[in-house]
Parts: structure tokens; sequence; C-alpha cells
């Protein structure tokens, strides 16, 4: 008999347990989109070894419609956590100089708040390659745009 009591108790625990709001399907369409301050070939950045690789930025692309932004961002390198940031525009500089050349995979996840969704986490990767000199970066390779200093504009006569 006491065991048909626990039971009894029991119950209502277990159909708390398996209630519950089926929004785990609901994800907001959204994409990640970020600035680095290194060159780009097919895909990958570059830089050279004992430079300082920095995200310049992660930005939302919220396709939903809906407000939305990111939370918490946690920065990986080589599956390894390397710092974490809660202030827009979500930045990391990593030190190149302890890398070895070659291929490194840099990773990020954030927290994601869009209205009307559940909270969700987005993560993305990307390959981070550290040469050796600038002559080792691939022909073709996109560098990034450096923003023209105060009083550095073109001044020449006509």
């Amino acid at each position: 008999m006491k065991k048909f009591f626990y039971l009894l108790l029991a119950l209502p625990l277990a159909i708390f347990a398996t209630s519950c709001d089926d929004d785990d399907k609901d994800v907001p369409n959204v994409d990640l989109e970020a600035t680095f301050n290194a060159a780009e070939f097919d895909g990958e950045y570059y830089t050279v070894q004992g430079d300082v690789f920095t995200v310049e930025s992660l930005k939302l692309i919220n396709n939903s419609g809906k407000n939305g932004t990111l939370g918490a961002t946690n920065y990986y390198l080589d599956g390894r956590f390397i710092g974490a940031t809660i202030v827009s525009p979500y930045t990391c500089s990593i030190e190149t100089s302890n890398l070895s050349v070659g291929r490194h995979v840099l990773g990020v996840s954030s927290d994601l708040f869009v209205v009307d969704y559940p909270t969700n986490i987005i993560a993305a990767q990307w390959v981070i390659n550290i040469v050796e000199s600038k002559d080792d970066i691939p022909a073709g390779a996109v560098f990034p745009v450096q923003p023209e200093e105060p009083g550095q504009s073109d001044t020449s006569a006509e």
C-alpha cells in the first residue's frame, strides 16, 4: 500500500516534467555578420604571426522582422575559451605571437534575444590562417579598408 501512495505522490511531478510549451522548434531567421582586421581569401582569413587579430564587430542580421539583439558572447580559438563580452560591438583581440603558423578555428557563441521568440544561442566559426610574413598571404586576398585618420585626406593640387 505504501508503494501505491508513493506512486501517487510522484505522479504530479511526472506530469509536470512532461508538460512543456513546444517552443523548441520556434527559431528566428537570423544571421551573424563579422568584421575582422585581417585579409580575406576564399572565405578564410589571414594574418601575420605577431600581429593582433581583431574581431572588430559582430552584427545580428535579423530577418524575422522583430527586434532582436545579441547577449553574452563567448570566443573560442581551436575549441578553447579565450574570452567573453556583453558589450556591443562584441570585439575580441587575439595576440598571435604565441600561435603556431597554420590554420586555426575561431568560434563564437552568443545568446540571442528576439521579440516573441524563446531565447536561443547563435554560433559561428571562421578559419584563421597565421602566416610568417605578409608575402605568404595569397595573391588576390582582400584587405580590410583602413579608416582615414583625421587630417589625412588627399589635398593634392591639380
